[in-house]
C-alpha cells in the first residue's frame, strides 16, 4: 500500500514519497505512510504479522537506513498502527486539499507527539 502524494500541495512531499518509495522495497513491509513538513519527516510502517517477531530489530535496522538517506531531515519513525492510521488520515486531507500549511505542521507535532508516548 503506496500512496503517492502530489507535488503540487500546499507543503512538497517529496521526501515522504521518496521514504515511502525506499521503504516499500522491503519484503517485511506491508504498509507505509509519511508525510514531510520542512525538515520534519514522520513515517510509519506496518509490518507483515508472521514478520513482527522480529520487531524490535525490524525497527532498528529500517530506522537507521532510513536516517541514512535521509540525513538532512529530522526523522520520527514508527511501527505503531495508531501512528499509521493518523498519518493515513494527514494524507488523505493533504491530497483533498482539506488541510493548510498550518495544520499539516500541527498535525505532524500531534503525531510526534504521540509516537513518543506510545515507546
Amino acid at each position: 500500500e503506496l500512496t503517492k502524494l502530489k507535488s503540487d500541495v500546499p507543503v512538497d512531499q517529496n521526501p515522504a514519497n521518496q521514504a515511502k518509495e525506499y521503504l516499500s522495497h522491503f519484503e517485511e513491509v506491508s504498509a507505509v505512510r509519511a508525510v514531510n513538513y520542512e525538515n520534519d519527516l514522520v513515517i510509519a510502517v506496518d509490518i507483515n504479522h508472521h514478520d513482527r517477531f522480529q520487531l524490535d530489530h525490524l525497527e532498528k535496522e529500517l530506522t537507521k537506513d532510513v536516517k541514512k538517506n535521509f540525513s538532512n531531515m529530522e526523522i520520527t519513525f514508527s511501527t505503531d498502527r495508531k501512528i499509521l492510521i493518523e498519518l493515513k488520515r494527514l494524507e488523505e486531507d493533504i491530497q483533498n486539499r482539506n488541510v493548510s500549511e498550518d495544520g499539516i505542521k500541527k498535525r505532524l507535532q500531534k503525531i510526534k507527539k504521540l509516537s513518543r508516548e506510545e515507546t
